[in-house]
């Protein structure tokens, strides 16, 4: 499925108008079922859905690992994914339509995510500072798409300066649901593992990262108050504006090896 349309448009500037081809982005609706019952609609890239299903169920806590998904069916023509799990559910589902706009809500932050985030502890880790620049410009040279049309986020995943995965979408939360997703099914060890971003920092955002284990979170764009708040209750590494070999700390300063102040 193409993640682009190619579209005639007018392009004007200062002294000229014409009319020329463009690339715009393809904005895709996925409507996910758990258990025969409708849970959510994501407007996203159609690509790496599975990757997106999985890290979706993982971050709205359906799921707990990959053990729990006995099926997983992906209609991509009719837009539909069809996913059984093993766990129960108590009651039905809040259905949702989640806008890939970045300001929406995509995650509900309820009374049980409250006790359930009480629960949580995220393992000590530790960043070296050289990492964020080299990280971010790799980061970058994987970008592929946003380069194309300028019109989609990214999220990437890193060990040390090992790329180990990364999405682009419209959607900077479906973005990370992808890593999120790649990381389930691939089993991989959350201890020095670093999620490196495009967008800005949410509390939806940093909420992801602490219900996957993940401790550290680089983002090239700005946080969000009650982002660093729970960042700094959950012992997290968080790192926004990272352009060139600028950044600011928000979270985890101590943590941060090798910075220069």
């Amino acid at each position: 499925m193409s993640l682009t349309n190619t579209l005639k448009i007018n392009k004007v500037s200062e002294d000229l108008c014409e009319y020329l081809e463009d690339e715009v982005v393809c904005e895709f609706p996925l409507t996910i079922f758990v258990n025969d019952q409708e849970a959510n609609t994501l407007l996203c890239s159609p690509d790496s859905l599975e990757m997106l299903v999985l890290g979706h169920l993982k971050s709205e806590w359906y799921i707990k690992d990959i053990s729990e998904v006995k099926s997983l069916i992906l209609d991509s023509e009719k837009g539909l994914a069809h996913v059984e799990v093993s766990r129960s559910l108590d009651k039905d589902l809040k259905r949702r339509y989640i806008t890939s706009g970045c300001a929406s809500s995509a995650m509900f932050y309820d009374l049980m995510d409250a006790v359930s985030l009480r629960q949580l502890k995220l393992s000590q880790v530790s960043l070296d500072a050289s990492f964020i620049h080299k990280n971010m410009k790799a980061f970058y040279d994987e970008s592929d798409l946003f380069k194309r049309t300028g019109g989609v986020h990214m999220a990437a995943l890193f060990e040390g300066e090992n790329l180990i995965c990364a999405f682009e979408d419209i959607g900077r939360h479906n973005a990370v649901d992808k890593v999120i997703g790649y990381m389930i099914k691939h089993d991989l060890s959350k201890d020095k593992l670093m999620l490196f971003i495009s967008g800005r920092v949410s509390s939806e955002m940093v909420l992801k990262c602490i219900k996957s284990g993940l401790g550290v979170l680089v983002s090239r764009s700005a946080p969000m108050d009650l982002a660093v708040k729970f960042a700094r209750n959950y012992g997290m590494i968080l790192v926004g504006f990272a352009r060139g070999h600028r950044y600011n700390i928000y979270s985890g300063e101590e943590n941060v090896l090798g910075k220069q102040c």
